[in-house]
This record gives structure tokens, sequence and C-alpha cells, in this order.
């Protein structure tokens, strides 16, 4: 939860920012995004009030950097997703509110809201938007950002980060008080 660690699919791990290189002090990284140009982004979700909340830039040539801070307007920042050239959308874990970051001068805007513990973004091969809800153990989906959100289901204890399978077909929702991988398929 302080360090940012780079893990080969043959098991293989290094350490790629120790605790001491942030120029904040990490409390809880939580998501991790990459852009076209191979930089990483990586949110600290803070502390239970959201003291040390934040967004981390990691350069490709390795130099740190925060993007936001604990005054952005984002509570406890989670999930990531890149949302075109310098944007992301961030969800807020503390607010259950979605937020377009432009990272350039690191602007937040309120996009969306009422994701309870918003945790994990995916967007899907046909573009739609998905947020998991940690808390109320949600998935939703979303045409895009600013659209109605649609329930897709509210049937698990806490539905954490979310990933797209590979063959675009699947949600992996990992209900992580239940212990369980679950995969979700999308319609």
């Amino acid at each position: 939860v302080d360090q940012l660690v780079k893990i080969s699919l043959d098991g293989q791990h290094e350490i790629m920012v120790k605790a001491d290189g942030f120029p904040g002090k990490p409390v809880f990284l939580n998501d991790v995004e990459i852009d076209g140009h191979g930089n990483i982004y990586v949110s600290d979700s803070g502390d239970d009030d959201g003291k040390d909340a934040g967004i981390y830039q990691i350069s490709s040539e390795g130099e740190v950097s925060e993007i936001i801070n604990a005054k952005s307007g984002i509570k406890r920042p989670n999930g990531l997703l890149m949302d075109g050239y310098n944007k992301m959308l961030v969800a807020d874990f503390g607010t259950g509110d979605l937020f377009q970051l432009d990272i350039a001068n690191g602007k937040a805007t309120k996009v969306n809201s009422g994701f309870g513990g918003a945790d994990g973004l995916v967007r899907d091969t046909n573009g739609f938007l998905y947020i998991s809800d940690w808390a109320g153990g949600q998935v939703w989906q979303l045409a895009e950002p600013k659209a109605t959100p649609q329930l897709i289901t509210d049937e698990y204890e806490s539905a954490a980060d979310i990933a797209l399978s590979a063959d675009g077909k699947h949600i992996l929702m990992p209900d992580m008080k239940a212990g369980k991988l679950y995969f979700l398929p999308i319609k």
C-alpha cells in the first residue's frame, strides 16, 4: 500500500517506486493506470478521512510527481481510467462520485455521482463504462461518464476493482469479502 511494484508474468518482481520515492507520504496506494506514452498513474486513497490522498504520475523515465493532492476536491481517489488525451476518470471511494481529471492542470470536474464506495473503472470494446461499488456490492454501466447509470448487479458483498476479460465478453469482478472472483457477462 506504500510502494509501486512491477510483477512480470513469470512471477518476478521489482520495486519501481519505494515509499520514500513519492513526493507525498503514500498511505493507501490503490489503482494503477497507464497512458499511451508509458506514464503510470497511481491513486492514493489516503486514510479514512482522505488525509494524504492524491494521484501520482511516474514518467516513462521514472520521475515521480503529484498530479493532485487532498485539496483537489476528490476525497479518496480510487479507480483510474484514461478518458482521452490528458484526461482521466477518477472514482472517489469517499463520496461515490465520478470525476474527470485534466492531468495537465490537475483540475477535477465532477461528472456523475451515486456510486457508494466507488472502486473500479473499466471501459468495454463498445465504449460502455463500468463502475464498481465496493461498499454496496454493485456494478453499474454507463453509456458515457455523464449518462444515467444502469445497475447491472447488486448481489455481491463487496465489488472491488474490476477488469475486462481478454475476449471482451466479461467483467472480472472480485468480491473481496466473499473471497471469490466472478465473471459478469457483458450484454
